[in-house]
């Protein structure tokens, strides 16, 4: 796994070698030119220098001088600047330096620089002549000469270059470190803590462009400390609402078993395959409230209700005419975005809800028609018993069951899905009292 502290170490010395180099490469190529004209002028003085040093005696000597050290050595500069005296006819030498060649280093005698070549080495030179006309100092030195000083002076650079880089280096390492120190303890924290810590990251203290990636973390975990939350009081309420039934077959199948009349025996089994439906549909319920969870993430899409609603209702046509209830439909066109599970789930708990507390002979009416500023509203009403009106507010709270209807038990969980899917979709719930005054009108209004 790449490292985030040797990524951007390794990013900072490759755009420092990179950067440096350039400069060096142009630094030493600036030298390079400034360098031919720093000679040249040191040839100029050099000339100059020596012909006001010249004694008047000089032209009277009858062969060269050498000018040698006075301790004998011959010792050698790194660079070395040699210059010759010549009579202006250059017919005669009349003094030169340690380095320099016996024949004039230009055969031309002109005055000026020139370059020139030596034993077969280049040179540059430079040659005056004094205000008499009588002589001329010519003074030169080898090319191969400035190219060694030239190539030291890389070399001491490229050492200082070296050690300064070495420098910064550790500079940038401990930079690095510092600035990272955060997060490595941060990292440590979450490797110590327990799979089942939730608890929001700290982010005191961090640098800014680590903010935006914690509180995301952050959120995310809310989430997740959500979703848990969710899971453990779905389990929770599963197990607790399917303990009743569950009782309830269990009692009814011994009752039919010890049964010794056929009409006994029936009456119990008609009320074990009451309990089993029961248990079958809160079953049902209890897998739609789970399924809500992963229905949140879904993107939104245009959705057909009428149609929609058309199919819930016959699927519980059936049901209905087994108690002879008559269901009125009435729908118009509309269209809603959203996920197309959760709205049948929506649809289904309407109808299951109007058809088991509808009783026999009732009537079920349903609404479905576009809103003028967009979006649709679906009713549900029947002629039932109905809910008493202080406790419309909460007949959409999971689990609660209203008061004074003892005939049919539901679970307590269709309405508040319906209330739940319709928060989704940004849309509300609103109750009234149903047909003729009596039962109940649910209402659904979805953007």
């Amino acid at each position: 796994m790449p490292s985030l502290k040797r990524r951007l170490l390794w990013g900072l010395l490759l755009a420092l070698v990179v950067n440096w180099a350039s400069w060096f490469t142009w630094f030493a190529y600036e030298q390079g030119r400034t360098q031919t004209g720093v000679w040249d002028q040191k040839l100029h003085e050099v000339a100059n220098v020596a012909m006001r040093s010249l004694p008047l005696s000089l032209t009277q000597a009858q062969g060269p001088i050498g000018f040698e050290p006075a301790d004998g050595s011959n010792e050698l500069f790194e660079t070395q600047i040699n210059f010759q005296i010549w009579t202006r006819d250059g017919s005669r030498q009349l003094a030169r330096s340690p380095g320099a060649p016996a024949t004039p280093l230009s055969d031309r005698f002109e005055n000026g620089y020139a370059d020139v070549t030596v034993d077969g080495q280049p040179w540059r030179m430079y040659a005056a002549t004094d205000v008499d006309n009588q002589i001329q100092i010519q003074v030169g030195i080898a090319l191969a000469d400035r190219r060694a000083e030239f190539r030291a002076w890389l070399w001491q650079g490229l050492k200082a270059s070296a050690l300064l880089f070495l420098l910064l280096t550790l500079t940038l390492r401990f930079v690095v470190n510092r600035t990272l120190a955060r997060l490595d303890g941060l990292r440590a924290a979450l490797l110590s803590r327990d799979p089942f810590d939730l608890a929001p990251l700290p982010h005191d203290g961090m640098p800014a462009e680590l903010q935006p990636l914690i509180v995301s973390v952050n959120r995310l975990l809310t989430r997740l400390g959500t979703a848990m939350n969710r899971e453990r009081r779905f389990i929770a309420d599963a197990a607790h609402e399917l303990r009743t039934p569950l009782a309830a077959l269990t009692t009814h199948a011994e009752l039919a078993r010890a049964a010794s009349e056929n009409t006994s025996r029936q009456v119990a089994l008609d009320r074990l395959l009451a309990v089993a439906r029961r248990a079958t549909r809160l079953s049902e319920q209890l897998l739609d409230q789970a399924r809500l969870d992963a229905i949140e993430q879904r993107p939104a899409t245009p959705v057909d209700l009428a149609a929609l609603v058309s199919m819930g209702v016959r699927d519980y046509e059936s049901a209905a005419r087994n108690k002879r209830q008559h269901i009125m439909l009435d729908t118009q066109a509309c269209t809603v975005n959203g996920d197309i599970d959760a709205i049948g789930i929506l649809v289904s708990n309407l109808m299951d809800n109007a058809v088991r507390y509808t009783p026999e002979g009732g009537r079920i009416e349903v609404h479905c028609a576009p809103l003028p500023g967009g979006g649709a509203v679906l009713s549900v009403a029947d002629d039932g018993p109905g809910v008493p009106q202080a406790e419309w507010p909460r007949i959409f709270d999971r689990f609660y069951r209203a008061s004074g209807n003892n005939r049919t038990r539901g679970s307590g969980i269709g309405l508040s899905l319906v209330a739940q899917i319709a928060r989704l979709h940004g849309g509300k719930v609103e109750c009234a009292a149903g047909l003729g005054g009596h039962g109940l009108c649910v209402t659904v209004v979805m953007a």
